[in-house]
């Protein structure tokens, strides 16, 4: 395919400590596979010096550029950001925290070009993460899989090479909060996959605690399926049903053997169970009325404050 423009996509959040050495480390390899390329640095408004390594960075490569959000808008706002402005034949997405290894992206390249196929995911081998965030990845995307009906491989993270035709067609959605991940399930491209060792992460801690997995999980599920919805119904009818059934046990009680039905803690657990069932069903649907309610306001995705080396 002669010389084709490879650009690469890297979320930061507090990396200050792994950029430089994550960029010498992409440019090697970028070295074997083509010398046209960019670099795109989406920075999610840091708490450390990111942005000003990055700035730094941008002076010693003009392959180099720079994106900066206004606020803190999370790591899906910042792939979104990166993958509007790259401008590659073939676009790497990865994550700064060096777990992801730059050693493999000319393997990547070759396999996405030998397959022929729009995209090649990288399956994490032997993950080093903690337990705890192997365990809630694993629960995270079987419910994911349960209610969206779609396969969420936990070995799949952010690392992936797609081609201009997967690119374009992700521009198109205009979902205020997109979950990425579920996006390109979705699309059912052709796609392939490269497993490859996972690196330890060597400075600072995943943002990714259970809260904003749990979070995650909300966007996902509500994005791609009315499952929930569907639930909340069977779970009325099921409370109804055995209303019922029990109005007719305690009317057999109370008529045919003469047995009068005392005790205030059955009502009370009857009282707190259909509450709790009503406040759950309510809860459902808020969640989807919460997404309407954003995607009505069309509020943009992301701000940015500063973008550098770029032609705008």
């Amino acid at each position: 395919m002669g010389n084709p423009k490879l650009s690469i996509i890297i979320t930061v959040y507090n990396s200050a400590n792994s950029i430089r050495e994550l960029t010498e480390r992409i440019e090697k390899s970028m070295s074997i596979v083509s010398m046209s390329y960019e670099i795109i640095f989406v920075e999610d408004r840091s708490k450390d010096n990111s942005w000003s390594m990055i700035k730094e960075l941008m002076t010693e490569n003009p392959n180099f550029k720079g994106i900066r959000f206004i606020r803190n808008f999370g790591q899906h706002a910042a792939l979104t950001a990166g993958l509007q402005h790259s401008s590659g034949e073939f676009t790497i997405m990865m994550d700064g925290d060096l777990q992801d290894q730059p050693e493999i992206i000319p393997s990547l390249y070759n396999k996405i070009v030998k397959s022929k196929k729009s995209i090649v995911f990288v399956r994490r081998m032997n993950r080093k993460d903690s337990l705890a965030k192997r365990k809630s990845s694993l629960l995270f995307n079987y419910f994911f899989s349960l209610f969206s009906g779609m396969n969420s491989d936990p070995s799949i993270g952010t690392y992936r090479i797609m081609d201009a035709k997967v690119i374009n067609a992700f521009r198109k959605f205009t979902e205020v909060n997109k979950y990425i991940g579920g996006l390109f399930y979705w699309m059912n491209f052709d796609h392939d996959f490269l497993d490859a060792e996972h690196s330890e992460r060597r400075f600072g801690k995943s943002n990714y605690n259970l809260k904003r997995l749990i979070q995650l999980s909300t966007r996902g599920i509500v994005s791609f399926s009315n499952k929930p919805l569907i639930f909340s119904i069977y779970l009325g009818i099921t409370c109804s049903f055995f209303s019922f059934i029990m109005a007719i046990y305690f009317l057999l009680r109370k008529f045919v053997l003469n047995i009068s039905v005392t005790g205030y803690s059955s009502i009370i657990v009857s009282i707190f169970f259909i509450g709790g069932c009503i406040l759950l069903v309510l809860g459902i649907i808020g969640r989807y009325i919460a997404e309407i309610h954003d995607q009505v306001r069309s509020r943009p995705e992301y701000l940015i404050d500063e973008i550098i080396n770029f032609d705008v």
